[in-house]
């Protein structure tokens, strides 16, 4: 019986992420847009209490101490790998004042601006694989050290890559149309979101509502 309940966990936890993250499903059937937004917020809030109720059932199973967010993160897929090492990206400073930044990947150019502490990559939710994504932030790195959340130690590259990947889950499965995914497509690697999961982000945004 334990293990029915565990492959039904599974299986409402997949049918639940399909459905509440469909942009076309859910945004259908919103038709005021003033109120879209807040009308997809709390409909995907309300499902996921459902869908984790439902995983705690058993509370015996290993499922019991998982989440929505923990299985988004564990099923990231990842792009294919197009550099083999930091300098292949010809990070140039485009401006010669140390704050406006382009890289070359994979054919396409890409633009960061570097203000204090803080790193804004445009379009980073193109950049999937986690090895590249490591490689970029090493090169940023170089040029612009990014403070830890204590403001004493440095950012590491391996942690700026775990926030990218982050903001690229929340792009592939937000609805299109809301301002999160909008925000998702970029990323700012700074020290308020170092280690941050992608729950700790989630119910960041849905407080400061």
């Amino acid at each position: 019986m334990k293990e029915v309940i565990k492959i039904f966990s599974i299986i409402v936890i997949m049918i639940a992420c399909i459905f509440i993250f469909s942009g076309c499903n859910i945004t259908g059937i919103i038709k005021d847009e003033k109120n879209k937004e807040s009308e997809i917020n709390n409909y995907i809030t309300n499902n996921i209490n459902k869908v984790q109720d439902s995983i705690n059932t058993d509370s015996t199973s290993q499922e019991s101490n998982t989440d929505i967010f923990s299985m988004l993160e564990s099923r990231y897929k990842e792009g294919e790998s197009y550099i083999m090492s930091k300098d292949q990206i010809d990070l140039t400073n485009t401006d010669g004042k140390g704050k406006n930044y382009s890289f070359k990947y994979n054919n396409e150019t890409y633009t960061a601006v570097y203000t204090k502490d803080n790193w804004h990559i445009n379009n980073s939710y193109k950049i999937k694989n986690k090895k590249d994504i490591t490689l970029i932030c090493e090169a940023l790195s170089d040029v612009h050290k990014v403070h830890g959340k204590d403001m004493k130690s440095y950012r590491t590259a391996e942690d700026m890559m775990e926030e990218w990947v982050i903001h690229n889950i929340a792009y592939d499965y937000l609805p299109e149309g809301i301002n999160w995914k909008k925000n998702a497509k970029d990323v700012d690697l700074n020290p308020a979101d170092q280690g941050k999961s992608l729950k700790e982000m989630y119910e960041e945004k849905v407080n400061k509502r």
